[in-house]
């Protein structure tokens, strides 16, 4: 479907096979004839079947500048149309999350520990080193790391040298022993090593760099070594406990990285991370493992545990306040997935705007 005929050759149709097929053009409007090996495509043009003024409210409500669309209207929006969208947007954005972690279940084998794991190690590495973090929980896999649970030397070692970071001759005991100790599980264990070049230090804190972030989660592996607790657990304050990882001696209190050494600083894991851990890690995994298990208590303590953050401050400024966690994470949702790409059309809240237009 394009807005006009003309597209059709703007986007070059007529050189790709795939459209040899086409036995109806739907356009708004038709201003070109196009061919298919010399013979026009019939064409149904939209333009004579809607009226121009749905048609001007449409484009009014789609090209308003502000944070949203809708957002002059949105006032006027009752209760129960808001709560109803509310409610949909929760399912959508639970369903599409619950659906990536049990596809990549599946692919483990159906290893709930592993998938923790691997969602775990995503959280831990920011939004710029969350790939290299998967990646690094494919190539050492909690079942290795747990052999070693009781080893915090051990642990560290297969972490960085699979990260790439011990690839190299280094000075310092330090580096030296975690290397020993990795060539040694390397080939006990097979392990491929990643490239230093995949993970990112610029544009962040040295309290971000993955160096920091492997020795928190070697801390974090040794004090946490059955990962389902973090599914089965309804406690939430000790769930925040069981993050509170800080790193107050050794060489990492001293360094950020391995060939420089820094002030003496504690390094912790803050609030604000731990909080986006529980609502954007654990929370999916319980609510998988809800889905998976055919079990509503996991569900439901999946929805307990989310929370809000700066853009839920936005839409409050708009007069939509959220009520429970569930209208929260709805929220950031309708706006990340609907709202910034102007899906009004498929949008409760739109369809009641577009009417008043």
């Amino acid at each position: 479907m394009h807005i006009k005929s003309s597209e059709w050759y703007i986007h070059k149709h007529e050189n790709d096979p795939a459209y040899k097929n086409v036995i109806l053009h739907v356009v708004f409007n038709h201003n070109k004839t196009v061919l298919i090996e010399k013979q026009p495509v019939p064409t149904l043009e939209l333009k004579s079947h809607i009226k121009s003024s749905i048609y001007n409210a449409y484009q009014i409500l789609r090209n308003n500048p502000k944070w949203l669309q809708c957002e002059s209207w949105l006032s006027s929006v009752n209760d129960i149309t808001i709560s109803s969208t509310i409610d949909k947007i929760l399912a959508e954005r639970l369903t599409i999350k619950s659906n990536r972690i049990l596809s990549a279940l599946s692919i483990n084998n159906n290893d709930w520990q592993e998938i923790i794991y691997q969602r775990l190690l995503l959280s831990f590495g920011l939004s710029v080193n969350a790939d290299s973090f998967l990646k690094l929980s494919i190539l050492i896999p909690h079942k290795i790391i747990q052999k070693h649970k009781d080893s915090i030397e051990i642990t560290e070692s297969l972490l960085y040298g699979t990260t790439g970071f011990l690839d190299h001759e280094g000075d310092g005991d330090c580096f030296k022993h975690l290397k020993n100790h990795f060539h040694f599980y390397q080939k006990k264990y097979g392990l491929r090593n990643m490239r230093p070049i995949e993970w990112k230090f610029i544009r962040m804190r040295p309290s971000g760099f993955p160096t920091i972030r492997i020795a928190q989660l070697a801390k974090f592996l040794i004090s946490n070594s059955r990962l389902d607790q973090f599914i089965f657990s309804d406690d939430h304050k000790s769930l925040i406990d069981r993050f509170e990882i800080s790193i107050d001696s050794g060489f990492w209190y001293r360094h950020y990285k391995f060939d420089a050494e820094s002030k003496p600083i504690k390094k912790s894991i803050g609030f604000h991370k731990i909080h986006s851990i529980l609502i954007n890690t654990i929370a999916h995994l319980k609510y998988a493992y809800g889905v998976d298990h055919k079990n509503e208590n996991f569900k439901n303590g999946a929805i307990e545990l989310l929370e809000s953050n700066a853009i839920l401050k936005k839409w409050e400024q708009l007069g939509l306040n959220s009520q429970n966690a569930a209208s929260r994470q709805s929220l950031l949702h309708q706006k990340k997935n609907h709202c910034s790409n102007k899906k009004c059309l498929a949008c409760p809240i739109g369809h009641h705007v577009f009417k008043q237009i």
